[in-house]
């Protein structure tokens, strides 16, 4: 065989051009995909939030059943420090905290406060107090 006529050898992989562009197809179609995924993790845990104050409006209907007053702390209520420190447990995307507006415990104001990256969230902290008010940033994040 003449070195005119000779067959160049296999190609075996990618070039480094094909590498890139499948990169970066990879990248803009990942881009795409996490946009929705982080709206969908922001409002899990908006929800578990929600819940949990709703669970804690609960807990503070039945202290005042038994003790005729509000709790005026989350410890009075049966949660621990560790569990009162963030929602949901594991994640603490938001701190929980209870405000008793007066001192004969007529009233009181749970509130769920954005931590981290949840502070990304539109609905910003979460409320709801005795008479089973809510409250958010936004109307409809209830």
């Amino acid at each position: 065989m003449s070195p005119r006529t000779a067959r160049p050898a296999a190609s075996h992989g990618w070039t480094l051009a094909e590498l890139l562009l499948a990169t970066l197809v990879a990248a803009i179609i990942a881009s795409w995909a996490l946009a929705p995924l982080r709206h969908a993790l922001l409002h899990a845990r908006r929800v578990a939030a929600t819940a949990t104050l709703l669970q804690l409006s609960l807990h503070q209907e039945r202290h005042r059943a038994v003790h005729g007053r509000y709790a005026a702390d989350l410890i009075d209520l049966g949660w621990t420090d560790a569990r009162a420190a963030c929602t949901p447990p594991g994640a603490c995307a938001y701190e929980l905290r209870l405000h008793a507006r007066s001192a004969d415990g007529d009233d009181y104001e749970l509130q769920a406060l954005p931590l981290r990256g949840q502070g990304e969230d539109r609905c910003g902290v979460l409320r709801v107090d005795h008479l089973g008010r809510r409250g958010a940033a936004a109307p409809d994040c209830w």
